[in-house]
């Protein structure tokens, strides 16, 4: 009586661990390939510095407000033009994570402002 009980518990791990595995594997924001080809213009907020190779994420804390770089909890600068509705759109889709992860690629000279790309991997 017992042996069957505990085939059946572990029937129950192994489905919900496939399940598990199977929504992991789903794509998400980071996973897209049309986001991740994508070099994206990061406006830089003025007093804020970057460095090229840095790590930051993107949101969306407002549906109809800028699309937003951030280093942890502090503003860096935003994303705008076609380029962000897209990222938007990609943001708010409910099946997305509402986060993603930006790296530096260079920083422009005179402007200040940086390119970025969508990182596939979010760590």
């Amino acid at each position: 009586m017992g042996d069957q009980f505990r085939k059946q518990q572990i029937g129950n791990v192994k489905k919900g661990r496939d399940k598990a595995q199977k929504e992991a594997d789903a794509p998400t924001l980071g996973f897209r390939q049309d986001h991740n080809k994508t070099i994206y213009q990061v406006q830089i907020d003025q007093g804020r510095e970057l460095v090229v190779g840095e790590k930051l994420h993107v949101h969306l804390p407002e549906l109809n407000g800028p699309v937003v770089v951030a280093r942890a909890y502090e503003r860096i600068g935003f994303i705008d033009g076609e380029a962000s509705e897209v990222l938007r759109k990609a943001l708010t889709d409910p099946m997305s994570d509402s986060i993603a992860q930006l790296r530096i690629l260079s920083i422009e000279e005179i402007s200040g402002d940086a390119k970025a790309e969508i990182l596939e991997n979010y760590n």
